[in-house]
């Protein structure tokens, strides 16, 4: 079978300059802040300091991707409709923030939002000019998954000294999940079974519940493209299994405890409701019912119904945990539609690309299920920080596939992941 490789968009290698060079170590530089951030979380996440250091380096890796996305802001925008889509969310969202609430909280909130989905249009941008490889990606993703797992097992110590002890869940699950979808740059690879387990052992360690039904619903396209589709040896599905079982029973044995009191919270679900969710869901949509026609509109403003300093509408101490609330009451109808329309368009890309169903098009699929489901019973667009990496795998994707579609349509073939690989130029600095 004939494959299609990947060309740049202008369809030709540049010579290594200046410019590309110093473009290639920001972009190290970004990834490496990425990696780092996950550290400082947990270093910090037991002080009086907080998470403050770990805003700033994120801060930074916001501005280094401001810095090298404006030249290409133009193009970026005349992309497919989701680029344009997160392009307004993100305008709109600084826009009716800054004019409903401007204070140096809302200015906080505003650089969690704008450092994810910068997130989203840097990766799909270098994506689809081919400027950074799947080898750089997937090398990325490994550290952090690893990183990640190893912060969620020395969180167990500080929630034993807690009073909850092991009923306090950590949101370090969350982050899993949210890179759960890069497992899909392994799968033919002899590190796939690493990673799998690190995402399944280090979310069943939080004690996340909307993490764990997240990651559980996200392995189903994961089992599919192992044990349905053509391109995994059979040797290699064996192998997949029998390492995961003996894993699996291996990790049970060691944490045993552990496990126990991620299950009893599920058991608790019934008690608690979702740790005060029905509560908290009426009371958001109460509030949000009872504001004039302006805001129900446009909105009342980023994490409006949270108090703190200059914000008049606010009524609780609780963000809403669910994004479609969260963007009712804070940006209104304007707002939720265009969100709304982000998962539109992105089943519109999983259908358009059916017929195409290698590893980029699952990784597409997980990170739509996982983003989806958070963005119910959790959050994902707004307050979850973590969420930079969800977007990133789903921004790849999104520009592999629509690569991938360009490329070789017009003969018919159709690039089948794994199986072509190519080396691919640096960022392009013009």
């Amino acid at each position: 079978m004939h494959s299609c490789k990947a060309k740049p968009l202008n369809g030709h290698f540049p010579a290594p300059t200046i410019e590309n060079i110093f473009m290639k170590l920001l972009k190290i530089i970004f990834f490496l802040l990425l990696l780092v951030s996950p550290v400082f979380d947990y270093i910090y996440k037991w002080t009086e300091e907080g998470s403050s250091p770990a805003l700033i380096l994120r801060a930074v890796a916001a501005i280094l991707m401001i810095f090298m996305l404006l030249p290409h802001l133009t193009s970026i925008g005349k992309g497919i409709g989701i680029t344009k889509t997160v392009i307004f969310l993100i305008l709109y969202i600084g826009i009716v923030t800054f004019i409903a609430l401007p204070n140096i909280t809302s200015l906080y909130a505003l650089i969690r939002v704008l450092y994810s989905f910068l997130g989203f249009l840097f990766i799909y941008y270098l994506a689809k000019t081919s400027s950074i490889t799947e080898k750089e990606v997937s090398v990325f993703f490994m550290l952090l998954l690893v990183i990640l797992t190893i912060t969620a097992y020395l969180n167990i110590g500080h929630r034993l000294d807690m009073r909850q002890g092991l009923n306090r869940a950590d949101n370090t699950g969350y982050s899993l999940v949210c890179a759960y979808a890069s497992v899909m740059f392994f799968v033919n690879k002899k590190t796939f079974p690493l990673s799998l387990l690190l995402v399944i052992v280090g979310t069943l360690l939080c004690g996340k519940r909307g993490a764990i039904i997240a990651m559980t619903i996200a392995t189903l396209p994961v089992l599919i493209y192992i044990f349905m589709g053509e391109r995994i040896k059979i040797s290699k599905k064996f192998m997949y299994i029998f390492f995961i079982v003996i894993s699996s029973f291996f990790v049970l044995q060691q944490f045993t405890s552990y496990f126990d009191a991620t299950m009893g919270r599920f058991e608790r679900l019934g008690e608690d409701h979702g740790s005060g969710r029905d509560q908290l869901y009426s009371l958001y949509f109460e509030h949000y019912k009872n504001s004039d026609l302006m805001h129900q509109v446009f909105g009342h403003g980023l994490s409006a119904g949270t108090f703190g300093a200059n914000k008049p509408f606010a009524f609780t101490e609780t963000a809403a945990h669910s994004d479609w609330l969260e963007m009712l009451y804070d940006f209104g109808i304007v707002g939720t539609l265009a969100y709304a329309i982000v998962f539109i368009q992105l089943l519109s890309i999983i259908f358009k690309n059916r017929n195409n169903k290698n590893n980029y098009y699952y990784m597409l699929v997980m990170s739509f299920i996982i983003w989806f489901i958070k963005s119910i019973i959790s959050s994902t667009f707004l307050l979850d920080i973590s969420s930079i990496y969800l977007y990133m795998t789903t921004a790849y994707a999104i520009a592999r596939l629509e690569q991938d579609f360009h490329n070789c349509n017009d003969n018919g073939q159709l690039h089948r992941g794994h199986q072509s690989q190519q080396q691919i130029p640096v960022f392009q600095g013009k």
